[in-house]
């Protein structure tokens, strides 16, 4: 098993992201979902990989060569 850890820019710009794809999530749904969050980052050095996803294409381009790398060892 590999395990890769995706992580957001940063913890402002996930909370815009949370925000514009639902706009109908009310204000305590994104500090429930922020909390979450920042547990979960917490826990992203205990993963294989971590993938920064600043920008999509690069971080789907990371994240098809760990697949190649680990599919060849």
């Amino acid at each position: 098993t590999v395990t890769i850890f995706v992580l957001p820019p940063s913890l402002s710009e996930l909370k815009e992201r949370i925000q514009s794809r639902c706009r109908h999530t009310n204000q305590q749904e994104v500090i429930q979902r922020m909390l979450l969050a920042r547990k979960e980052l917490k826990a992203a050095g205990e993963f294989d990989y971590c993938i920064l996803n600043r920008n999509l294409a690069v971080a789907l381009r990371e994240l098809k060569s760990i697949f190649l790398q680990e599919s060849n060892a």
